[in-house]
């Protein structure tokens, strides 16, 4: 479908050449400019025209980020997720570049809720650990362990996928684990790995800043 500048352009086109030549436009041209300047309308029975369509919706998802100048500016890039706990429960807030100018986030991800709803972290909370990209984790469900290297969190539900250790590495997502629930897990370990390839548990960390 043509859009309405190209028509409008291909009509000034019509009527310029009409007035160049210092002539009237034909009764071709007339049509014509009818044609691309008319408003669009809605398909009706039997092929005929229906009613104009005069607007759109467009329906588009629901949008979290920062605030500016009353409206929402998308999240830039996830820098790391910092880990809270409280009564046996994990909690994730997820860093973002633009907290480098702000502060740190205090809120942390509930599940297909937005950002102003989300859960906040205050001396009630333990602080666990940050998860950097390819930090080497283990996770303990009720039925099954997940042992492999953080790749990214889902902010829209709050679960997070990792690597696994032997992966294949040519094959696109394949040796990932995706969508594994923290909030109930029932341990969520880290490790750190020294230059001969040794595991062994992180040491415990504060919560540091982005400046």
């Amino acid at each position: 479908m043509e859009s309405k500048s190209t028509r409008e352009k291909e009509a000034k086109n019509i009527e310029q050449a009409a007035k160049k030549g210092k002539r009237d436009l034909t009764s071709a041209e007339k049509q014509q400019l009818d044609r691309l300047r008319a408003l669009p309308r809605k398909p009706g029975k039997n092929g005929m025209l229906g009613p104009v369509v005069r607007n759109v919706k467009v329906i588009i998802p629901k949008l979290t980020g920062i605030e500016v100048r009353g409206g929402i500016a998308r999240n830039d890039t996830m820098l790391r997720v910092d880990v809270f706990s409280r009564e046996g429960r994990f909690y994730l807030v997820p860093v973002y570049v633009h907290h480098t100018v702000t502060r740190l986030p205090d809120r942390a991800i509930v599940a297909s809720k937005p950002e102003r709803e989300w859960t906040r972290i205050n001396d009630q909370f333990e602080w666990c650990f940050s998860l950097y990209p390819n930090d080497l984790i283990q996770v303990s469900l009720r039925k099954q362990k997940h042992f492999g290297y953080f790749s990214r969190c889902d902010r829209a539900t709050g679960a997070i996928s990792i690597w696994l250790h032997d992966r294949d590495r040519e094959a696109a997502n394949k040796g990932l684990v995706r969508g594994i629930g923290i909030k109930t897990a029932l341990g969520l370990k880290k490790f750190d790995v020294d230059v001969l390839g040794r595991i062994f548990p992180a040491k415990p960390e504060p919560r540091r800043g982005l400046a």
